[in-house]
C-alpha cells in the first residue's frame, strides 16, 4: 500500500525500507521519504511503520466498515444516484443527436437542390463533395444514436440490486483479499481507500487517518458511521 501512505507531518510520501535482525529475519517498514533522505529532526520525526502491522490494521478497519449496515445503504443510494444520472445523460445525448440528424438531413436536402439546379456548374464538384461529407456525417450520427438508444434502454431495464447481492459483493471483497498476494491486495485497497495519512511520531503518539473513496453525495448521506475499534500499529 506504499502508494496510499502519506506523512501527516510534511505532506510527503512514504517509501519501504527493511532491516534484518541478528538471526537473519527481515522486517519491512513504511518510512517517510523526507526522513529517509534527510534524517529525522526535532520538528520532523514521523514513526517508521511496520508494513505487516499497518496492512493488517487497515484491513481490520475495512472489514469492520464493510460489515456495517450504513455502508450497505450508502452503496445502494450511490448506485441509484449514479444510475439516474447516467440515464439522464443518455436521454440528453439521444435528444441532441436526434436534433443533429434533423439538421444534417436539412443540409443534405439544400445541397442536393443546389447540385440538381447546377449539375454542370463551376461549383458542382464542391456541392458533390459537401453532399458526400454530409451523408457520411449522417451515418456517423445515426450509428451513435443507435448506441445511445440501446444504452438508454439498458439503463431503464437495469434491475435494482438487493441487499443479499450487496452483502455477497462485500464478502467476496474480503475473501479475495485473504487469498491474494500483496500486489493484488494493494489494487483492492485502491478501490475503497483514497489515502492513508500517518500522524504517528517517534514517541508513538498520534493516529492513522484513513480517507475512504466517496463522492460528496455519499459523504453527506453516510454521516452516522461508527468508529473502528481502537488499534495500534507497532
Amino acid at each position: 500500500m506504499k502508494d496510499l501512505v502519506g506523512c501527516g507531518f510534511c505532506d510527503g510520501s512514504f517509501t519501504i525500507t527493511s532491516t534484518t535482525n541478528s538471526v537473519g529475519k527481515k522486517y519491512h517498514y513504511y518510512k517517510c521519504l523526507k526522513k529517509n533522505n534527510e534524517g529525522k529532526t526535532d520538528e520532523h520525526a514521523p514513526k517508521d511503520l511496520s508494513v505487516s502491522s499497518l496492512d493488517e490494521f487497515v484491513m481490520h478497519c475495512v472489514k469492520f466498515l464493510l460489515s456495517e449496515p450504513e455502508l450497505l445503504q450508502a452503496m445502494k443510494k450511490r448506485a441509484t444516484f449514479e444510475s439516474k444520472t447516467e440515464l439522464e445523460s443518455a436521454e440528453r445525448k439521444t435528444n441532441r443527436l436526434t436534433e443533429n440528424i434533423k439538421t444534417v438531413k436539412k443540409d443534405i436536402s439544400n445541397t442536393l437542390k443546389l447540385l440538381t439546379k447546377n449539375p454542370d456548374g463551376p461549383s458542382s464538384d464542391l456541392y458533390q463533395e459537401q453532399l458526400d461529407d454530409l451523408k457520411l456525417e449522417q451515418e456517423r450520427i445515426e450509428d451513435e444514436l443507435e448506441y445511445c438508444k440501446n444504452r438508454k434502454e439498458a439503463l431503464e431495464n437495469r434491475k435494482v440490486v438487493d441487499d443479499d447481492t450487496y452483502k455477497t459483493i462485500l464478502n467476496e471483497f474480503i475473501k479475495l483479499w485473504d487469498e491474494s498476494d500483496s500486489r493484488v491486495q494493494e489494487d483492492l485497497m485502491k478501490t475503497v481507500i483514497q489515502s492513508l495519512i500517518s500522524h504517528v511520531d517517534n514517541d508513538n503518539t498520534g493516529d492513522i487517518e484513513i480517507n475512504f473513496i466517496a463522492d460528496k453525495k455519499l459523504e453527506a448521506e453516510w454521516t452516522e458511521i461508527k468508529k473502528c475499534e481502537p488499534g495500534k500499529v507497532h
